[in-house]
Order: structure tokens, then sequence, then C-alpha cells
């Protein structure tokens, strides 16, 4: 009878795991914590602001670019971005900065979406219950 070893060495500094299987090393990509986290956060202002694409901005839309994130845009002013990529990664640097300025989650989603969010409304509520 053949046993088989698989030994896998995982690190949280590295996006792979190395996986190796009867002494032959395979190496597996992998997104760490981290990334995953902000990947979910930004598909769900992705999925809010534009219903993940279908609703776009439609004067980046008449220039052949995309708004699908809502982000940049207020009064006369809009931003539009070449690709659904580049307004992700976008959205991400920017979830980044506002946490590590010590915003909660709750905190610059109401600030992203002005408010507009239902979290945003339950957050109000409570506060002014906490205040009787």
């Amino acid at each position: 009878m053949i046993y088989s070893i698989v030994v896998v060495i995982t690190s949280i500094f590295t996006p792979y795991h190395i996986v190796s299987y009867n002494d032959t090393p395979i190496k597996i990509e992998t997104k760490n914590v981290e990334e995953e986290r902000l990947d979910k956060l930004a598909d769900e202002i992705w999925l809010l602001e534009s219903t993940r694409g279908k609703n776009n901005y439609s004067k980046c839309e008449a220039v052949g670019k995309i708004n699908g994130i809502g982000y940049g845009i207020w009064g006369g002013h809009w931003i539009c971005f070449d690709s659904h990529e580049e307004e992700m990664e976008v959205l991400k640097k920017w979830i980044t900065d506002k946490e590590e300025k010590g915003m909660s989650e709750v905190e610059w989603k109401c600030l992203y979406s002005g408010n507009h969010y239902k979290i945003c409304s339950d957050r109000q509520t409570i506060e002014r219950r906490n205040e009787k």
C-alpha cells in the first residue's frame, strides 16, 4: 500500500500556499484575509451604488468610461474610471485610508454615502434613543 503525505506551508505574509504532494511542491495562489475583507466591502459598495454596474453614472458612460461605485460624484463634479478594476482599487484605498485614520466601518460607510445607507439611519435612531 502506498501512502501520500501532503504538507501545507502557510504564511499570512505571502499570497500563496506551498503544498507538497509526494515531494512535489505545488504553489497555490490565495488572498490574505485583509484583501478578502476589502474585496467584500468594495463589492458591497458597488452593489449599493450601482447594482454591480447595472446603473453606472451616465456622464461617465457618455464618454466611454465607468463609475459604478459613486466615488467622487457631487454637484457638477464627477470622476470616471477606465475599468472596473481601477474603480475598485481606488475604493479599497479609500476604505483603507479611513480605517487607518480610526473610522469604524459604519462611520466610513455613512461618510461615503452622505448618510444615505440604511445602516446610517439605523445608527442615528440608536444614537437618539441613547440620548433620552
